[in-house]
């Protein structure tokens, strides 16, 4: 919507004052409020977050009930921590992960068939797992990152080399491709802002750094687990990185929820 009203205020301005634009800049407008509003109302973004989350961890537990990883103190789940430092209204999120573990917690399945599925379907490989997703969403970030860089560039170009048409050749030009080089020039410029504002707001920087940490993590977990025979090695193992994968889930959504896409952002994607 941002970038639609932006569209419709350039081509109003620098090509045709059409008055049509105009009312279509207020539709978009009232488009993005009304979308905005239903948004906030009923924190779909809260509760995108917060059930993301929930999904994750219970991910975690499933292979770790799976594997028979249970922890050291058995009056105490090995989720307990999870989320437990950050917003006390993440409570919940532990408290629905207490009561799905209670029962493997308290009987744990020690089929060494289980250590062999987690390995298998939690672990995995370079193409499937953890392993394969990280490895796979890293590079996703990276060429998104990277597209960006270079709409940066070229509409940095773009504009540089506008002013210089105008400089060199304005006396030359009709008011026909004077309109289109401005308009040009406010369109790429126009797209970068929004995308730009669109990769601040997903903290797309951010998440490379996280994507790469977990695809490190797993990769170094993966080599230990391929190094070592014992049952009981290969859980303390599990147990280790999906503790450490719980306390990446947690700033995960903390990051999320400061960066999260509110009515500011909008207007500053569109400015």
């Amino acid at each position: 919507m941002a970038f639609l009203m932006g569209l419709m205020f350039i081509l109003y301005s620098d090509v045709t004052s059409v008055q049509l634009l105009l009312f279509a800049f207020l539709g978009f407008f009232a488009i993005a409020v009304a979308t905005q509003y239903l948004a906030k109302k009923n924190a779909w973004q809260r509760k995108y977050l917060d059930y993301r989350t929930l999904a994750e961890g219970l991910r975690v537990q499933f292979y770790w009930a799976a594997s028979g990883v249970t922890a050291e103190n058995k009056w105490k789940f090995a989720h307990d921590s999870f989320l437990q430092s950050q917003n006390p209204e993440f409570g919940w999120i532990r408290n629905v992960m207490r009561v799905a573990g209670i029962r493997c917690d308290a009987v744990p399945y020690l089929d060494p068939a289980g250590v062999e599925y987690t390995l298998r379907e939690w672990v995995g490989g370079p193409d499937q797992g953890q392993l394969g997703y990280f490895r796979v969403k890293a590079h996703e970030r990276i060429r998104h990152h990277a597209n960006t860089e270079k709409l940066g560039r070229l509409s940095l170009l773009t504009s540089v080399s506008t002013v210089f048409i105008f400089l060199f050749f304005g006396s030359t030009l009709t008011d026909l491709w004077e309109n289109v080089l401005i308009f040009v020039m406010g369109s790429t410029l126009l797209v970068y802002a929004v995308r730009e504002g669109y990769s601040y707001a997903t903290a797309t920087k951010e998440l490379i750094k996280q994507y790469e940490f977990m695809l490190r993590i797993f990769d170094n977990a993966h080599r230990r687990l391929s190094a070592v025979t014992s049952v009981d090695e290969q859980r303390q193992i599990l147990s280790a990185l999906g503790q450490s994968a719980l306390d990446e889930h947690s700033d995960w959504i903390l990051m999320h929820r400061e960066r999260s896409l509110d009515e500011s952002e909008i207007w500053r994607m569109g400015a």
